[in-house]
Formats: structure tokens, C-alpha cells, sequence
């Protein structure tokens, strides 16, 4: 399963990784890997659940939009 956002206007896949800090990627056995800081202004789609393992850090001048209807959750 991979999870979409959006990211400068493009949708991206969260669990392609990528070098923008908001990837993650499938780990192999089982584990998820994700980065630990968001470094490029996202919204989140619409209705979704939406999660990272933490800590996490939005990093400076950078926006995350959760927009109603999503949850958006750092475990």
C-alpha cells in the first residue's frame, strides 16, 4: 500500500522515500521507515487517516495542512 500527498501542486507517494523529508519506505520485514522531519510545505488529502512515527519536526517555514475531515497522527 502507499500513501499519496500533496506536495508543490503533484502528488506524491509517501512510501516512495524521496529527498524532500516527507517520504518513508518499506523497510523490509515488516517495518516502515519514515523521515523525521517535513521540509517542504504539504497538504494532506481530503478524508484520509494519516500517520508518521515520531518524533517529527516540521521544519522551519514549512506547512502542513490537515484538512477537515483527516486525521493526521505521529505515534
Amino acid at each position: 500500500m502507499s500513501i499519496k500527498v500533496r506536495e508543490g501542486g503533484a502528488w506524491v507517494e509517501v512510501s516512495s522515500g524521496g529527498g524532500s523529508g516527507s517520504g518513508g519506505t518499506d523497510a523490509g520485514q515488516g517495518f516502515f521507515e519514515n523521515d523525521t522531519t517535513l521540509n517542504t510545505s504539504t497538504t494532506l488529502s481530503s478524508n484520509k487517516n494519516v500517520g508518521v512515527f515520531g518524533p517529527y519536526t516540521i521544519g522551519n517555514n514549512v506547512t502542513l495542512t490537515v484538512p477537515t475531515g483527516t486525521t493526521f497522527t505521529v505515534v
